[in-house]
């Protein structure tokens, strides 16, 4: 059965903290990373998520090399949300959230794509 988490890969403290107390107001289980590294071990430790927002530029391991790991993983049907101060890095057609963006945002986004529980 899949996991019904999501993940916010964020290395700034400040802002990770506040769009996962935003987030923990709509979903039950949201799991934080402080950069890609620690985004791959939890994914690796807890398999896929129902939804991913991440940073791109981060120390160590970027980004768009989580989107990656989800794909060859055979997840590549996570919804994944780039949370960027830049954009321009992002790879084509995926969804992007220009920093500074809206907490309400990112909740639709993140709602809009949980998975229903299977009984």
């Amino acid at each position: 059965m899949a996991s019904r988490y999501v993940l916010v890969v964020e290395d700034d403290a400040d802002v990770r903290g506040m769009v996962v107390d935003y987030l923990r107001r709509s979903c039950p289980d949201v799991r934080e990373a402080c950069d890609g590294a620690e985004a791959l071990a939890i994914l690796e430790a807890a398999g896929p998520p129902s939804v991913v927002l991440t940073d791109i530029v981060m120390p160590g391991v970027l980004g768009t090399t989580v989107a990656e790991y989800l794909r060859v993983a055979g997840a590549a049907s996570v919804p994944l949300a780039f949370v960027t101060g830049s954009p321009e890095m992002a790879p084509e057609g995926g969804t992007v959230f220009p920093k500074p963006a809206k907490l309400q945002a990112l909740r639709d986004f993140v709602i809009s794509h949980m998975k229903p529980l299977r009984a």
